[in-house]
């Protein structure tokens, strides 16, 4: 049965005995591996480290006994001696049993302390994986704010840009009809929206003011019309001073 096999009492090599095993007489048992070290006349117990000097103290078992050889092992003894020493190997089978249940419990409790810390490492990983995660969100709607301020800007830009194309193209157009136009063509200075104050025409050079007319004496000469006299037009303005004579 599994659950009743031998097991290696090395505490780092526990494996199942199937064929042979070292039997000591402190109740230990091993694998061919770890069962007999040392010399021989100072062997000790790899399990609890006692003296197993004496001639039967420790004893290669064969775990498969041939049927011949359970026929005959016990024949003859008295069945005290037989009882005696089937009451020993009960012994030993239970405390080999009682030490494979606590190894079992020591494991268990192993285990189950390995699993308590790595349920608290967990916690704290997912504590701290959720914290980040939280700062990362929080970057990222900025980062996206951010990101939206930006194309509202370049969009202004860009239809800024666009303007500027249209006039460009606007003035660059009516540039080219003067210029094929000829040099006689004045240039609307409005229509190329050019910023620039009209400079004011001197005093000296304005037309008469509202109280000034222009008088044109009608002529009373009654001859032909082929012969043209010459009219004179002149400025009369009233506030002005009289001429002498």
């Amino acid at each position: 049965m599994a659950n009743s096999d031998l097991h290696c009492n090395f505490k780092k090599c526990h494996k199942v005995l199937t064929s042979n095993a070292w039997v000591t007489s402190c109740s230990h048992v091993f694998c061919d591996e770890h069962g007999f070290t040392g010399n021989e006349h100072e062997r000790k117990c790899p399990a609890c480290n006692t003296d197993v000097n004496k001639d039967f103290d420790i004893v290669r078992s064969n775990m498969n006994p041939s049927e011949e050889f359970k026929s005959m092992i016990l024949a003859g003894l008295r069945p005290e001696i037989v009882l005696d020493m089937t009451g020993r190997a009960f012994s030993f089978w239970s405390y080999q049993m009682s030490q494979e249940k606590n190894y079992h419990q020591m494991m268990m409790k192993h285990w189950k302390d390995r699993c308590v810390e790595f349920e608290s490492a967990y916690q704290t990983l997912m504590v701290k994986v959720k914290n980040d995660r939280e700062v990362e969100s929080k970057k990222l709607i900025d980062v996206q704010n951010d990101l939206e301020i930006a194309n509202r800007k370049i969009k202004a830009l860009e239809e800024k840009l666009c303007e500027k194309n249209r006039l460009v193209q606007n003035i660059q157009s009516k540039y080219e009809a003067l210029r094929r136009s000829g040099p006689r063509q004045t240039v609307d200075c409005d229509d190329l929206n050019f910023n620039r104050v009209p400079q004011q025409q001197p005093q000296a050079h304005r037309i008469a003011d509202t109280d000034s007319f222009l008088f044109r004496p009608r002529s009373v000469n009654t001859r032909p019309s082929s012969i043209e006299t010459s009219k004179k037009d002149f400025v009369f303005n009233p506030m002005n001073t009289m001429p002498d004579y």
